[in-house]
């Protein structure tokens, strides 16, 4: 049964302005300052916070990867995607600063993933040989041993290839 008294609903065009981008991790995530400015001269712009994930899990052959939480800096994630070669760690390994995590084959070059600081493993992202992967994909989380680790820059922590 609909009803007889309802109001037409309209829509209303807005013009989004990028005012400054405060992280740029693309394609991963991005996140920025941005102005909404509708189209009705009556009304003030409306400045607001806009942050933006990529969906790559969704789109991959096995979604049963994790994305890495670029946030948390125990994660180490793909900086990049094609061929999975090999991993190098289990759970519970220690890890020394620089020592190689995993390898990528692309464009017939192996590129190493690296831990940034000494640390335990604790988490291990489950890959096959020769499988097809996605940048941002999770491929450990490490306990740090140094508990310096934390002062840190982010900028810092992004793995190293």
């Amino acid at each position: 049964m609909e009803a007889t008294d309802a109001k037409p609903t309209t829509t209303q065009a807005y013009l989004i302005n990028i005012d400054r981008i405060r992280t740029n991790n693309f394609p991963t995530e991005v996140r920025a300052d941005i102005t909404l400015s509708s189209s009705a001269a009556s009304t003030t712009p409306k400045h607001c916070n806009a942050t933006v994930y990529s969906s790559t899990e969704v789109s991959l052959p096995s979604s049963s990867h994790r994305l890495g939480d670029i946030s948390d800096p125990r994660h180490v994630y793909l900086p990049f995607s094609d061929q999975f070669v090999e991993m190098l760690i289990e759970k519970g390994d220690k890890v020394a600063k620089n020592e190689v995590l995993c390898v990528i084959k692309q464009m017939k070059m192996d590129l190493e993933v690296r831990a940034l600081y000494n640390a335990v493993v604790d988490l291990v992202g489950q890959f096959h040989e020769g499988e097809t992967v996605k940048e941002g994909l999770h491929v450990c989380v490490l306990d740090v041993t140094d508990r310096n680790v934390a002062s840190v820059g982010r900028s810092e922590l992004l793995a190293k290839i």
